[in-house]
């Protein structure tokens, strides 16, 4: 039972965000907006994302088991190999645009945030319509998430965003994307009050940042290329839509925030 720290933010995707700059003879580092305590510290990517015991499940025993861990664990060693080559701009076959579905899809259910979005909506009639009708004839789930159903999830959902048009979108020369606690945008402009958004909506988008200079897009619509470059505005925007998704922790590869958002 050695694997207590449970990173629902992966290390090697935070290591993209470490700030290029750091001074001489500092560890790499990552800048960290706590909207709790309005704070801004420099952090290690070890030290943050992190919740002891977080993905633990029990047997038919009822011994704790690192069995979802270790199944993310994973997810994460090949989606670590495959944004190298993303951000490389390396081609990726369809075995790896698969596996990387699932790490992308992983990192919209594994986080704090969905855990206690979950637990609550499913706790008002409204909402458990709202899932019934997502989700058809599914019975409504307990309102405790079981942690093993995430990897099931994360499975079969992964072919869904196979199917989706993709691209990586560009910043401009000196602005920088931002992630956060729960890096996953699932926007449907034509239902914003949704707590559970389908990725079966027309006009559904999916946005992901990568790294602070690439994010990855997604949806139904077509796109016409798979490398986009955007302006300073859009950048801006999508950041401030990134803030108002985190729970609690926004991370960024500066401290220098006052242009990151619009």
């Amino acid at each position: 039972m050695e694997k207590r720290d449970h990173h629902y933010i992966p290390q090697f995707y935070l290591r993209n965000f470490t700030d290029p700059n750091p001074p001489p003879k500092f560890k790499p580092y990552v800048w960290v907006i706590d909207l709790k305590e309005k704070t801004l510290r420099k952090r290690s990517p070890k030290n943050i994302g992190f919740i002891k015991g977080f993905n633990d499940t029990r047997d038919e025993d009822g011994n704790v088991t690192t069995i979802v861990e270790d199944k993310l664990g994973e997810i994460e060693n090949k989606a670590a190999i495959i944004l190298k080559k993303l951000l490389n701009g390396k081609y990726i076959s369809r075995s790896e645009r698969l596996a990387f579905a699932k790490f992308v899809f992983s990192m919209r259910i594994r986080v704090p945030y969905f855990k206690d979005l979950f637990s609550l909506v499913l706790t008002k009639p409204e909402y458990t319509k709202q899932f019934s009708d997502l989700f058809y004839d599914a019975p409504p789930p307990s309102p405790i998430l079981d942690m093993g159903g995430i990897i099931r999830t994360t499975n079969a959902a992964s072919y869904v965003l196979l199917r989706m048009n993709w691209c990586l979108i560009k910043a401009p020369e000196g602005k920088v994307f931002v992630t956060s606690d729960n890096p996953m945008l699932v926007i449907d402009s034509n239902n914003t009050k949704a707590a559970f958004v389908g990725f079966n909506k027309p006009d559904v988008q999916i946005i992901f940042p990568l790294s602070p200079s690439v994010l990855l897009k997604g949806g139904w619509q077509p796109n016409f290329s798979l490398l986009r470059e955007t302006n300073a505005e859009w950048v801006q925007k999508i950041n401030s839509l990134l803030l108002l998704n985190a729970q609690r922790y926004v991370y960024m590869s500066t401290g220098e925030v006052e242009d990151l958002f619009s």
